[in-house]
């Protein structure tokens, strides 16, 4: 009984450790996670960096490195086959293109600030020098509105109009003749001169016929009814605004060098050399890696090796910029002839009040006399509110000046910056490490310490011995153009600082030509302006040829004018006792405190001279007249 209970036993237990074996044989529908096949994808981080920064779509990242036979820059495909990367041919040609943007961009984020400074400072000059022009032109409109001259907004206008569009049309860069400018704006301001200011005007009307005869017999009358002035005032103006509009163009020619850098062309092997560099990384998949700070300059060198050669041209043309920039602020300088226009053409129409009957006769044999008004009402003249007469105080000079001295600074700077390019741009953290012993960088072909030497910035040692390019000896012909104009603009910028030999005191203010005298043996080297046919010329400060240290001002321009004595204590270091100080006299004083006792004598002494010149010069005509 015993034995067969325990044979049951034994059978249990043998079909139970069955049963449980059966069990353990079925587990897999219910294996855990962690023996589930799974793909790695070597390439996520790629896929990622090249959709991020929209280099090319998502679809031409591989999952996996692959081996692509059309490879040219990472590995040649060609010859070794065994090579993998995250990368394909299309996606080469992507990176490549992303590389020359990167390049460009960097390319101009360098240079910005040289082209702001540039361009901010040629247009704030150019609209600075039309402003000074606006002013000299309501300056100048301003002395016919008073009772010195009186002649009417109607008749005086257009010629005024004329004048100062040339001058602003001459800074614009447009073609203009400023001599032709200033002459026909003396013409045409004859007849209303003599109508208005040496006749009676009340008494008399100018109508089309007369003008244009006084205008014809103008051209006839020598001496000239104005004097030198126009001549001297026409050789002011064109000197300035030649030098200003010089300084302009100049500064038109630094922008042109900076934007043909900014758009330079690379040939295929900078091209490639900058995917290998940049990118080529990134196949291998290292996304955050950056080249190596020595690799860089290699492949920076290489690029920028032919503009290299203008920086010798662009050092030569910032000193020259130098020079200019020192004519511009003396007193011949375009500031100070526009502040003086309105005062020397003053001066001229005093000098025709003066001389009048130097012409008179001339005029009335070949016009005959004014017709009269015959009870017709004379229109009054009309006024019109204009800006005070221009004067820039010593302040605005120096602010003035101390723009152009900064601006200059900054300009010297740049001096070089040609030659340091390639390597400033490897001082971008995105283009390069910036230690030269950091091994954890791209070398271009994996991560570690880049062992090339580093290439010579000379041309010919990039065109011989750079290691990641071959560069070409083929001419830019863009580069050639740029270096031919940046010569042609600094050799006429020298030769405006040869040619200036101004006066320092702003001589070209002649007063009144009282006299025709003098052959001329005293003479002083002056700048000749570009109307003229040579470099240099000679100006004549004999009088009427009594020679030299008599303590006498000689009249420049053939020694035609009289001789007036220095006085050491006036303005412009001479004193000249005529009708022009009474002009003087009224404008400059005009709005300011009363003078003292000794100025009011001065002033009524001055003005009761003025008042007799005029009285004995109409009773002279009047007795001629009456014959």
């Amino acid at each position: 009984m015993l034995f067969k209970m325990g044979l049951m036993v034994f059978l249990v237990g043998v079909f139970a450790v069955h049963v449980s074996g059966l069990g353990t044989t079925s587990q897999p529908h219910h294996a855990p996670a962690s023996n589930v096949k799974t793909t790695h994808r070597e390439c996520r981080d790629v896929l990622q960096h090249f959709v991020k920064h929209k280099i090319g779509h998502r679809n031409l990242v591989p999952e996996n490195k692959i081996h692509d036979p059309k490879m040219e820059v990472c590995y040649n495909g060609q010859t070794s086959t065994e090579q993998k990367s995250c990368c394909s041919h299309k996606m080469e040609k992507k990176y490549t293109s992303a590389a020359e943007m990167d390049f460009k961009d960097l390319v101009q984020t360098t240079s910005s600030y040289l082209k702001n400074l540039i361009a901010t400072n040629q247009a704030q000059y150019e609209e600075e020098f039309l402003s000074m022009i606006r002013k000299a032109e309501n300056s100048t409109d301003s002395l016919f509105d008073g009772n010195l001259y009186n002649i009417a907004l109607k008749d005086r206008q257009p010629p005024l109009s004329s004048l100062f569009m040339d001058l602003q049309a001459y800074i614009k860069r447009k073609d203009v003749d400023i001599h032709d400018s200033v002459k026909t704006f003396f013409d045409d301001l004859f007849p209303l001169v003599f109508h208005s200011i040496l006749n009676d005007p009340s008494a008399t009307k100018l109508n089309d016929e007369y003008r244009e005869c006084l205008m014809e017999v103008r051209e006839q009358v020598y001496p000239h009814p104005f004097g030198e002035m126009p001549h001297n005032i026409s050789r002011a103006l064109n000197l300035a605004f030649t030098d200003a509009r010089l300084f302009l163009e100049a500064l038109g020619t630094a922008i042109e060098a900076i934007n043909t850098t900014d758009h330079i062309i690379l040939d295929s092997q900078c091209q490639k050399s900058l995917m290998r560099m940049k990118y080529c990384s990134h196949c291998n998949g290292y996304t955050t890696v950056r080249p190596c700070k020595n690799f860089c300059v290699n492949v920076m060198r290489g690029c920028l090796a032919k503009l290299q050669s203008l920086d010798t041209h662009w050092n030569k043309f910032v000193d020259a910029m130098q020079g200019m920039v020192n004519l511009m602020s003396g007193p011949n300088s375009i500031e100070n002839v526009l502040t003086k226009l309105a005062d020397n053409t003053s001066a001229a129409i005093m000098h025709a009040m003066v001389n009048t009957h130097k012409f008179y006769a001339k005029v009335k044999a070949k016009c005959g006399h004014l017709q009269t008004s015959q009870g017709h009402s004379i229109q009054q003249p009309v006024h019109r509110q204009v800006t005070p007469s221009y004067r820039v105080s010593s302040s605005s000079s120096l602010r003035l000046d101390q723009r152009i001295s900064m601006f200059m600074r900054n300009l010297q700077s740049s001096k070089g910056f040609y030659h340091s390019l390639a390597d400033t741009m490897c001082t971008n953290d995105q283009f390069a490490v910036q230690s030269h012993a950091d091994t954890n960088c791209w070398n271009g072909q994996a991560i570690g310490h880049y062992r090339k030497n580093v290439t010579e910035l000379t041309l010919e040692a990039q065109l011989n011995h750079n290691p990641e390019m071959h560069v070409s000896r083929k001419g830019d012909r863009t580069l050639v153009a740029l270096q031919e104009k940046l010569t042609h603009t600094t050799k006429r910028l020298m030769k405006s600082k040869k040619q200036d030999n101004k006066q320092d005191d702003g001589t070209y203010v002649i007063s009144f030509n009282y006299g025709e005298s003098g052959d001329g043996s005293n003479q002083k080297k002056g700048r000749k302006d570009d109307g003229g046919k040579g470099d240099d010329e000679d100006y004549d400060y004999s009088g009427s040829g009594s020679g030299s240290g008599d303590g006498m001002y000689r009249m420049p321009n053939g020694g035609r004018g009289g001789t007036y004595p220095i006085d050491d204590n006036s303005e412009n270091g001479f004193t000249i006792d005529d009708p022009k100080r009474e002009y003087e006299n009224r404008h400059t004083n005009s709005g300011k405190k009363p003078k003292s006792d000794s100025s009011k004598r001065d002033s009524a002494a001055t003005t009761s001279h003025f008042n007799a010149m005029l009285l004995i010069t109409s009773i002279s005509i009047v007795l001629w007249l009456n014959g």
